[in-house]
Parts: structure tokens; sequence; C-alpha cells
């Protein structure tokens, strides 16, 4: 999902478990997977992010003010970094 969102310049909602555990929802703007790293943009900072820190993945909506309730919370990492 998120380098077919790299490559239609799509948005995506990710859930992210950052350093202290806790399970951050961003809307992401993917720019290229490589590495095990995706690299793109989130409130209009570059960001970097681990792929295994990645708890789910939804194509976003900048419109929307919030994922689905549910989406973000289980996921298959790999097929996110593949699909």
């Amino acid at each position: 999902m998120l380098r077919d969102a790299a490559a239609d310049r799509q948005s995506v909602w990710l859930g992210y478990s950052d350093a202290d555990g806790r399970v951050l929802r961003i809307l992401f703007y993917p720019e290229r997977v490589e590495g095990g790293r995706v690299h793109g943009t989130a409130d209009g900072a570059a960001r970097t992010l681990s792929i295994h820190r990645v708890t789910g993945a939804v194509q976003g909506c900048p419109a929307a003010a919030q994922p689905p309730p549910s989406a973000l919370t289980t996921a298959d990492v790999a097929a996110t970094a593949s699909d």
C-alpha cells in the first residue's frame, strides 16, 4: 500500500508506534519506500519512518479529520510495505 500511495502521490493514514510504545495516527504522504523505511511528509515536515513501527495503514483523505476507528489497530505490516 505504501509503495502504491507513493507512486500515486496519495495520502495514507498510518498507525505508528513511537519510542515510548504509543501508537500515533498520522496523515502521511509517502514519497518512497526503501531499506525498511518509508520517506515522506506529515504535518508539512519531512519524516522517515521505520516500517517495523507501522501498525497499520489505510488510504487517506486530507479532508478526513480521523482515520476509520479500527483501521489502524492491527495490520499485516509486510503486506503494508509491499502491497
